[in-house]
């Protein structure tokens, strides 16, 4: 198996685990919140930028949507164009939401090594 079809399984087999606990009830957001908040911190800036692509995806107008997701769509469209403002207004208009939070989780990740040195 090659390194993409091996991303691709890990992606399915975390979306399939997060997916039926959520379906069955069994994964409650204060547990989950919990146990990310005890993560390293680079992983949890990973996180935050997966939840930032995924938002960015949701926004999008060919996001498959309907009743039952509208809000997924709806709220996350509002909550990018905030980011894009935010952004703009700090003249940082050739990055993306994504972009920039990966250069924080970078820049927060060398700055953590260098003074670990």
């Amino acid at each position: 198996m090659d390194y993409e079809e091996n991303q691709k399984t890990v992606a399915k087999e975390t979306v399939k685990q997060i997916a039926d606990g959520l379906n069955g009830g069994s994964l409650k957001a204060k547990f989950f919140i919990e146990e990310m908040k005890r993560q390293h911190r680079f992983l949890q800036g990973e996180f935050m930028n997966l939840i930032v692509l995924y938002m960015e995806d949701c926004a999008k107008e060919d996001f498959p949507y309907d009743a039952r997701n509208h809000f997924n769509h709806t709220a996350s469209k509002k909550m990018i164009d905030a980011l894009y403002k935010i952004w703009q207004e700090r003249e940082l208009r050739r990055w993306k939401p994504s972009l920039f939070f990966n250069k924080i989780v970078t820049f927060s990740f060398l700055t953590f090594n260098i003074f670990m040195l």
